[in-house]
């Protein structure tokens, strides 16, 4: 099972971050345990929201074995485009802290 701590990015705001496998990853059958009812931050992965000084910064993971193969598309292409889906929560996530005044 994966590492897991919390960094803070904003005072009370916190991102929890998996090093290694992800503790909902079911080892036998390689699926998510929790796919029906996953978090936002699932939901987004690849993508990721960083904040600093108030600025928002999108980036992508690239520990995600699916960019590493696809690189090329992921560098040639707004990431609204190759990631929809991922997109859409993403921007959920930065509705709701734009609606607590955090970014």
């Amino acid at each position: 099972m994966g590492q897991r701590e919390f960094v803070e990015l904003l005072p009370g705001l916190y991102r929890w971050v998996i090093k290694g496998r992800c503790p909902f990853n079911d080892p036998e059958t390689g699926r998510c345990k929790i796919h029906e009812k996953k978090p936002l931050s699932c939901k987004m992965y690849p993508l990721n929201v960083r904040v600093k000084d108030g600025k928002v910064f999108i980036e992508v993971s690239r520990a995600c074995s699916w960019v590493k193969h696809n690189w090329e598309e992921v560098v040639n292409n707004p990431p609204e485009r190759v990631f929809p889906e991922e997109w859409k929560a993403l921007n959920e996530v930065l509705r709701r802290l734009r609606g607590l005044g955090l970014v």
